[in-house]
C-alpha cells in the first residue's frame, strides 16, 4: 500500500447485549485519517409496539491525526445495516433494511453522512438501487408501503447527486427535506404526487406524500442498472402493465439529472422466441399473456451500440441476447 494513502475504517457495533464490534468494511481512501463507528440500540421513546421497528444508530467519527471526535444521531426504521459504502465529496452511505413482518424486508433505508461536517444529510428510502461507477449518483426505485392498495405500487426512478446539498436533490417547491422527497425524478417521462397511509411513518403524522408515476402508467423495472463509464446513460428493461410490453430504456444524463432524456425501445419478444424449440403449451400460454421479460444481468457490447442480455433461463430463450440501444 502506498504510504499516502490515507484509511477509512468502518464498524459496525450490534446492539448494547454484544461484547465483540463486528468489522463490517474496511475502506481506503485518500484523504485525512477517520475512524467511523455505529453503535445500534433499541429507540424506547417510542410506543412498545414500534420498539421493534426503530432504532437508534450512534455515529462516531473519530479523527486518527488529532483524536477529535463528534458524534451524530440517526433514528427510524431499521433491522440492519447491510453495506456501506465510501463516495464522492466526502459522503459515506449505510444501507440497512427497513423490517416489515418476521423475516421480510420493508425496502432499504439509506443513510447519507456528510464526513467532512460531521451531519447526516439525508436519509433515502428506496428499494432496488445502483450505485455509478465513480458512485457520484445513486439511482433508485421509490420507496412505497407494503401495505397499501396494489394501485400505489408503481415504480419511478430517482436520481441522487451525492456531491450535492440535501436541497440540489430536491425539486425546487420542496420546502421540507425528508424520506419522503428526497432525490429527482428520471423516469417515467411524467409523475405526479399521492397521499397514502404509511405504518411505519414515525416522524411527522400518517399523511404522507412521495413520488409516483402518475395513474396512466404502471411499470416494474425488470433488471439490473447499467452505468456507462462516463455516467451518462443508464439502461434497464421495464415492463409496462397497462400496455402488457417491455421496453429497454436508455435514458442520457449529459445535460444533468434535473433534465434527463428519456429514449424506449419496445422489445418484441416474438423476435428473441426460440418458436422450433417451444412446446404448444408454452406458445399458448405465451399468446394468452404478455410474458415479462426478466433480466437477470446485462453489460456492455464492445459497439456500445448494443448491450448484451442475460434473461432469466427459459428453454425457448437463448442465454445470451444482444439489444440494440434506443436511437437518438
Amino acid at each position: 500500500m502506498q504510504k499516502n494513502l490515507k484509511i477509512l475504517a468502518l464498524v459496525i457495533f450490534g446492539v448494547p447485549s454484544r461484547s465483540n464490534a463486528e468489522l463490517i468494511t474496511h475502506l481506503d481512501v485518500n484523504k485525512e485519517d477517520l475512524n467511523v463507528a455505529v453503535r445500534e440500540s433499541r429507540d424506547v421513546s417510542k410506543p412498545d409496539f414500534k420498539n421493534e421497528l426503530n432504532r437508534v444508530l450512534t455515529i462516531t467519527l473519530e479523527n486518527r491525526r488529532n483524536l477529535q471526535t463528534k458524534e451524530i444521531v440517526w433514528k427510524g426504521p431499521l433491522r440492519k445495516i447491510n453495506d456501506s459504502k465510501f463516495c464522492s465529496s466526502n459522503k459515506i452511505l449505510l444501507m440497512g433494511e427497513i423490517p416489515f413482518s418476521g423475516s421480510s424486508s420493508g425496502g432499504n433505508n439509506i443513510i447519507v453522512l456528510d464526513s467532512e461536517i460531521c451531519v447526516v444529510q439525508d436519509t433515502i428510502r428506496c428499494y432496488d438501487y445502483s450505485l455509478s461507477p465513480s458512485k457520484r449518483f445513486l439511482v433508485y426505485e421509490t420507496w412505497y408501503p407494503r401495505m397499501v392498495s396494489p394501485d400505489f405500487r408503481k415504480s419511478i426512478l430517482l436520481i441522487y447527486d451525492l456531491t450535492e446539498t440535501e436541497a440540489a436533490n430536491r425539486l425546487p417547491f420542496s420546502s421540507k427535506y425528508t424520506y419522503k422527497n428526497a432525490g429527482l425524478p428520471i423516469f417515467p417521462e411524467a409523475n405526479a404526487y399521492y397521499a397514502a397511509f404509511d405504518p411505519n411513518d414515525l416522524e411527522d403524522g400518517l399523511d404522507v406524500k412521495m413520488y409516483n408515476v402518475n395513474l396512466d402508467d404502471k411499470y416494474s423495472v425488470m433488471s439490473p442498472f447499467l452505468w456507462s463509464n462516463n455516467e451518462n446513460l443508464l439502461v434497464f428493461f421495464v415492463f409496462n402493465h397497462n400496455e402488457q410490453n417491455n421496453y429497454l430504456i436508455k435514458i442520457d444524463l449529459t445535460n444533468g439529472i434535473s433534465n434527463p432524456i428519456i429514449l424506449r425501445k419496445l422489445v418484441n419478444m416474438a423476435d428473441l422466441i426460440k418458436w422450433d424449440v417451444i412446446l404448444d403449451v408454452t406458445k399458448e400460454e405465451l399468446v394468452k399473456k404478455a410474458y415479462k421479460f426478466g433480466v437477470e444481468s446485462i453489460r456492455w457490447h464492445d459497439s456500445k451500440k448494443k448491450i448484451i442480455v442475460e434473461p432469466y433461463p427459459q428453454y425457448w430463450l437463448d442465454a445470451e441476447i444482444d439489444v440494440s440501444l434506443p436511437l437518438e
